[in-house]
């Protein structure tokens, strides 16, 4: 019973599909290369922009190949929400934005844990040069609040809201939501629960819904091979009666 559990656990309880981003940012220069990728190997990457929802990859939007999604050359059309999507579930959602512009604030596209450190970088490319740079004092701000000024990178404890930065001549970048979420409560697995009163111990523990699955399951499996059971226990007695009934008839 316990392995008719375990399958069913598995089979009722899909892992979570999540979307990877590779350069792991959010905002991206006219022209560049993403490259998309589902955890879940039978997971589809999708995506809904201004011109169309819920487009596929695969004879879509991008190049897809056994295990990525790739949009080579993009343009700021291909600004918009992306996600993974398989039969059973569904990744978050990530909202990439396709700059025209000089500016890009380079920030994490997928969710952070609160409290931790997040890297914000402001970089700058010139109109139809490749290569972009960092090396300039930049301002960044998180729902248009001054947050710092750095040269290069600006480091500082993940807050969830819209972040943007600004080049000193060369204006700002777009805005970027940066996801947080609730990190780990330790004090759950580290602590230690205090013994449980007479009255709880003496109380059976609730039944969880797998294991009412299980056995209702199984309930349903050994009432199928009864009735089978006795559907060919029937049909072997008739046979067997028609055979004595016919050695009688052949004898007379």
């Amino acid at each position: 019973m316990s392995s008719l559990c375990l399958v069913l656990f598995l089979l009722f309880e899909p892992a979570a599909a999540t979307l990877v981003i590779s350069p792991n940012r959010a905002q991206f220069f006219r022209y560049e290369q993403i490259t998309l990728s589902c955890d879940e190997s039978e997971g589809s990457v999708m995506r809904s922009t201004v011109s169309q929802t819920s487009q596929p990859c695969e004879g879509g939007f991008g190049d897809q190949t056994k295990t990525s999604c790739i949009l080579k050359n993009v343009y700021p059309s291909d600004s918009g929400v992306y996600w993974c999507e398989s039969k059973w579930v569904m990744s978050n959602k990530v909202n990439i934005t396709v700059t025209a512009g000089n500016v890009i604030l380079e920030s994490s596209a997928r969710p952070v844990t609160e409290g931790s450190e997040v890297t914000l970088k402001c970089s700058y490319r010139k109109r139809y040069e490749s290569e972009s740079t960092s090396e300039f004092e930049a301002v960044f701000f998180k729902n248009d609040a001054f947050v710092g000024k750095a040269t290069g990178e600006l480091t500082r404890n993940a807050q969830e809201g819209f972040y943007k930065c600004e080049h000193p001549t060369e204006g700002e970048s777009p805005k970027s939501w940066l996801s947080v979420t609730d990190p780990p409560n330790l004090e759950k697995v580290v602590k230690t629960p205090p013994p449980p009163s007479a009255a709880a111990a003496a109380a059976p523990p609730p039944m969880s819904l797998t294991m009412l699955m299980c056995i209702i399951l199984v309930f349903i499996l050994y009432t199928a091979i009864i009735i089978v059971s006795v559907c060919a226990y029937q049909r072997w007695t008739r046979v067997k009666a028609e055979r004595i009934y016919e050695h009688l008839t052949m004898q007379m």
